[in-house]
């Protein structure tokens, strides 16, 4: 829609998340892979992740985390990376408030005559409150506003209304490749469990996904569970792992490559998602690829473009420890009904 004409030449990625891997700086690494004309500057950074694909290092511009938090000294750095890119820019400061910042203070200190060539698009990646005030903020700024779930969308339009036209407004879900072989039947084992994403609490709420490992081993359910991923509670998260019945079960994985990622995410039956807001789990997708049964907490934005209750995973009430539980420890004793939900 917004890159496919001849002179459309670079797009380039902002992400504010540092190097700890994001469903942002994810969504990134997909969009740099897909298009060898695409650019990230990663904010709070030294260097390209570990986790980054090699493939793409060169073209991640990294900024310390000292500048990250200038708005100014961010807009040198947009001022740098662009005026070594020739032909037209699309630019997506996805969210945040520094990047946003520094995307406007940059094309305010240009001509007229050299802004023609930067076209800026705005995306929201969560139903929450502070991106849509983002986006209010900053909308006549952008081209097109993408929502990645219908309701993101949906809100956009409501909320951008006399600002935006609704017609450049757009429900743009994270693609996703799916494997060409099927998952690895578990039809008698112990039941692996997998969850893969920031271990953090405001939105993530990591404690509760440790709650329900320390419920299942209380119940005597034989299962082994991976956690990838890190961020700021990933100590809290381990020590509650430590103090439960759950201990010596967990594998604290750490961050991983996409394919490492994926070799973990294929040698699991169940999913499990404890967020209490999205806008469409990059991380579920990956799960759901890969051949897993998602067990998720319900959720207003996302959820119901990919998952149909006891179809193709299974949802329970948002914040609802035991019955994520129980619903675990079923499809542990009915293997016919979790394949059945994998497929």
């Amino acid at each position: 829609l917004f890159l496919g004409t001849a002179s459309m030449t670079h797009l380039l990625y902002i992400s504010q998340d540092g190097e700890r891997p994001s469903g942002i700086t994810t969504y990134g690494w997909h969009t740099l892979r897909a298009r060898a004309d695409a650019h990230m500057l990663l904010l709070n950074a030294q260097s390209p992740p570990p986790a980054a694909p090699p493939e793409i290092h060169a073209r991640i511009h990294c900024v310390a985390e000292g500048e990250s938090h200038d708005v100014q000294a961010v807009a040198r750095h947009l001022r740098t990376l662009t005026d070594a890119m020739p032909g037209e820019i699309a630019v997506l400061p996805n969210t945040g408030d520094t990047p946003w910042n520094a995307t406007v203070e940059w094309l305010r200190g240009m001509r007229p005559a050299d802004r023609a060539r930067f076209r800026v698009l705005g995306i929201l990646h969560s139903d929450v409150e502070t991106q849509y005030a983002g986006a209010v903020r900053h909308a006549t700024f952008a081209a097109a506003w993408l929502g990645v779930s219908r309701r993101c969308a949906a809100e956009l339009v409501r909320l951008l209304a006399g600002k935006v036209p609704a017609a450049a407004i757009y429900e743009l879900p994270y693609p996703m490749p799916v494997p060409p072989t099927a998952a690895t039947p578990n039809l008698s084992g112990p039941l692996r469990l997998v969850y893969a994403g920031r271990l953090e609490e405001p939105q993530k709420r990591v404690l509760r996904l440790a709650a329900v490992l320390d419920s299942l081993a209380r119940r005597g359910l034989e299962f082994a569970a991976s956690v990838v991923g890190d961020g700021p509670a990933r100590a809290e998260f381990a020590a509650a792992i430590e103090r439960s019945a759950a201990a010596g079960r967990v594998s604290l994985i750490g961050a991983l490559d996409p394919a490492a990622l994926a070799a973990v995410l294929e040698a699991s039956d169940v999913f499990l998602l404890t967020s209490a807001y999205v806008g469409l789990p990059l991380a579920l997708l990956e799960g759901m690829a890969a051949g897993g049964c998602p067990v998720v907490m319900r959720i207003d934005s996302g959820l119901d473009a990919v998952l149909v209750h006891r179809e193709n995973g299974v949802i329970v009430d948002q914040g609802n420890v035991a019955a994520m539980t129980d619903v675990v420890e079923q499809l542990a004793r009915d293997r016919d009904q979790l394949e059945a939900l994998k497929c």
